[in-house]
């Protein structure tokens, strides 16, 4: 475990099905621009296995590092049309207050984040810093 991280320690589950993960994208689409079509329900599914699989070939406890690696499945996974990382993101924070962490409003450049993490600029980990940072006290 990463001793620079703060000491949330939970169990790991994911609260979230493929179809729960749908209503969040059509959630973002519905408030922000983007293309609607329907998901890539292959892609969509694999999801929750992939969280699993990662969580046990390399299990970790750390629940902003939870949400990392929730934010990075379902922004690499690209099951939707468009609105991928935007409901990755809004993923995370619904995990986060289902954990009863409650979060500062991010800033606009915040996204810039949420971008090199998926794309393996930024590690799973220095974005779990970044996601600390951001809790209410």
């Amino acid at each position: 475990m990463n001793q620079n991280l703060p000491d949330h320690k939970i169990e790991f589950t994911i609260g979230f099905t493929p179809a729960q993960l749908q209503t969040i994208n059509q959630v973002v689409l519905k408030h922000l621009p983007g293309y609607r079509a329907t998901p890539d329900q292959h892609k969509l599914q694999a999801v929750p296995g992939r969280l699993a699989s990662l969580q046990q070939y390399q299990p970790i406890s750390d629940v902003f590092l939870l949400a990392s690696r929730l934010m990075v499945c379902i922004g690499q996974a690209h099951a939707f049309s468009d609105a991928n990382k935007r409901t990755a993101l809004l993923a995370v924070l619904c995990y986060l207050l289902a954990q009863g962490i409650a979060m500062k409003p991010l800033p606009a450049a915040f996204s810039d984040h949420v971008v090199a993490c998926i794309l393996g600029e930024l590690t799973e980990q220095h974005f779990a810093r970044l996601l600390a940072l951001y809790q209410k006290k």
